[in-house]
């Protein structure tokens, strides 16, 4: 167990490990306050995680982030230029480029917003639908939903695939927080009346720029690995099967 913060432990490694690196620090909030803490973590750390590995000769999968790009733009590919807006997307964006330049054998997986029954927003939504309270989502944020099943499954499928590069993991489409908070609740039997949308204001007050898009091209992952690409909406079905 290696905590981030703290220099990196005497790792053994041998020539054709594979290392999967998944741990960051992801709340956009949190890597605003503690940018000191989220460069560590985010950027530092993958950095010297990559050194090993090409030292040792193993190979690095590497979780980054839709975040690397600004969402102006539809369906970027994995060779449209990052733009981060956020310091969350920028600690990725430099984690990336430091990777990329390490020597060693890489792999960057590109995820969009990834959500699980059991864990983490979705979660928290079916809990406080389930106790009838009021849950404010934004109509003006889009979001690109993956199930962590169906993530975990991409992962698993890239962990014996010997190419370098960067390969971006998303749904075919994308929505919003409020459509889908509202899609949660008419599929698990809630009121949508709980759903009410969360004010533009109030999202302006945490982003610095609300992006139009949140979908990434998932062509060249789907087309190499034979992944099926779901669309953004079975993200929230409690269990996904794949070709």
């Amino acid at each position: 167990m290696w905590d981030l913060v703290q220099p990196m432990p005497n790792f053994s490694l041998q020539a054709g490990d594979v290392v999967l690196m998944a741990a960051a620090l992801t709340s956009l909030e949190a890597c605003e306050k503690n940018r000191q803490l989220a460069h560590r973590v985010n950027v530092e750390a993958p950095a010297e995680v990559a050194g090993l590995c090409a030292r040792k000769g193993a190979r690095l999968i590497f979780l980054s982030s839709s975040a690397v790009f600004d969402g102006e733009k539809a369906f970027p590919s994995e060779t449209d230029t990052p733009c981060p807006v956020t310091e969350y997307g920028r600690n990725k964006a430099e984690a990336e480029r430091l990777i990329q330049t390490s020597g060693a054998k890489f792999m960057i997986l590109r995820l969009t917003k990834v959500l699980s029954l059991s864990d983490g927003y979705l979660a928290g939504l079916m809990r406080a639908l389930a106790q009838g309270q009021r849950v404010e989502a934004s109509p003006d944020l889009p979001v690109a939903p993956l199930s962590l099943h169906w993530a975990v499954e991409a992962i698993t499928r890239f962990l014996n695939f010997e190419e370098s590069g960067i390969f971006h993991l998303s749904p075919k489409d994308d929505t919003n927080y409020y459509e889908m908070a509202r899609k949660a609740a008419e599929m698990y039997g809630y009121s949508v009346s709980l759903v009410v949308k969360q004010k533009l204001a109030d999202l302006q007050k945490l982003l610095p720029q609300i992006p139009r898009n949140a979908a990434l091209s998932p062509k060249k992952a789907a087309s190499q690995l034979g992944l099926a690409v779901p669309m953004w909406n079975a993200a929230l079905e409690k269990e996904e099967t794949w070709d």
